[in-house]
């Protein structure tokens, strides 16, 4: 893949095959619009809490100055709602669907990374699967954005 790359971006108006189209083609896309202000304000308020109470990761590969809260279906109503979010679960059925007999949810993670914490070493999230040249995919990742995602405040290299 190039490092040059730049994901694209679709509306959530966009049907999922297109989705899937660009997954296919870049190995990402992001979809804006899933939620609304008002949604993203529920997830604040039932998060920013959690965030607060939490304390700082310990290790190279999570980082000092990085927290996680888990368990968010638990926590969270808005949660709830984004994973369960229709155009989410059609892109999910169309990647994993026709190879294997139901979709699993792995976790829930909330990630939040502060200034001055070092970039996380390269990785796989599938290593768990130790298969040379899969035939398919084992499992896939949804990233919402819970404040700007931004190359200045860590965003995820893909």
């Amino acid at each position: 893949m190039n490092s040059s790359l730049t994901l694209h971006r679709i509306d959530a108006t966009a049907n999922a095959e297109t989705a899937i189209e660009i997954i296919d083609r870049d190995g990402a896309v992001i979809i804006a619009g899933l939620l609304n202000d008002s949604e993203y304000c529920d997830l604040h308020t039932e998060l920013d809490p959690e965030f607060a109470q939490a304390d700082y990761c310990d290790g190279l590969f999570y980082g000092s100055k990085t927290k996680r809260i888990h368990s968010l279906v638990r926590k969270s109503k808005a949660i709830r709602s984004m994973i369960m979010n229709p155009k989410i679960v059609a892109v999910m059925e169309k990647v994993l669907g026709p190879n294997c007999d139901k979709i699993q949810l792995n976790l829930t993670q909330g990630i939040q990374i502060w200034p001055g914490q070092k970039a996380q070493v390269v990785h796989r999230d599938d290593s768990m699967f130790p298969m040379k040249n899969k035939p398919f995919e084992f499992m896939a990742n949804a990233m919402w954005a819970y404040t700007d995602f931004t190359k200045d405040n860590g965003a995820t290299l893909v």
